[in-house]
């Protein structure tokens, strides 16, 4: 049975597309902002403000913050592990992680697919950005271990991963370190129990 399938041209993840043509992504690109998702947090809560939240209104402010980080970081797991998925179909997890190293040749819905999933990356990053920012404003000195751990592994970064591979488990390490952190505010601030009692 003869496939149906239309190959198309891609010149780079935003550019046009025309019938008859192949698509050719490449999936730097999206690594690309996978990392920027890892890097994303680092530098606000670097200069964080240290100061205890007393006040009721803080103390909400705090709550949503909180909040928005958590629902952030389950977008950004999303994210890697669905991108995660097309490294292992397509092979690529040992393929040196190089601007232009990969070129595919894909039909029209996995190129939409894979644009996708390049601007989830981005705007995912920028949103963990905004909200460790908000975030960072309430954290004392009773967080630095989980701090400490988030930036001991983005200073342990000296270049680029060597593989798809090694930038699949770069991202899903540094995520790793940003939900503890985020576990261990809503445990110990109680977040979730406000919830139950009301």
């Amino acid at each position: 049975m003869e496939s149906h399938r239309q190959p198309l041209y891609w010149q780079g993840l935003y550019g046009k597309q025309q019938a008859g043509e192949d698509i050719d992504p490449d999936p730097f690109a999206i690594a690309f902002g996978i990392l920027s998702v890892v890097f994303a947090g680092g530098a606000y809560l670097e200069q964080r403000r240290q100061r205890e939240v007393q006040e009721e209104q803080g103390r909400a402010e705090f709550r949503r913050a909180w909040y928005e980080s958590r629902r952030t970081l389950i977008h950004a797991r999303r994210v890697v592990e669905e991108f995660a998925t097309y490294v292992s179909e397509d092979r690529l997890g040992t393929t040196e992680f190089l601007f232009g190293k990969v070129r595919l040749t894909v039909d029209r819905g996995r190129a939409n697919q894979l644009r996708r999933l390049h601007g989830n990356a981005h705007t995912t990053a920028q949103n963990l950005a905004d909200n460790l920012d908000a975030i960072s404003d309430f954290l004392g000195q009773e967080y630095d271990p989980q701090v400490e751990a988030i930036h001991s592994l983005l200073v342990s970064v000296t270049g680029f991963p060597e593989n798809y591979r090694a930038t699949v488990r770069l991202a899903r390490s540094a995520l790793d370190v940003y939900e503890d952190l985020i576990e261990a505010i809503g445990e110990r601030e109680n977040f979730e129990s406000e919830d139950l009692t009301k």
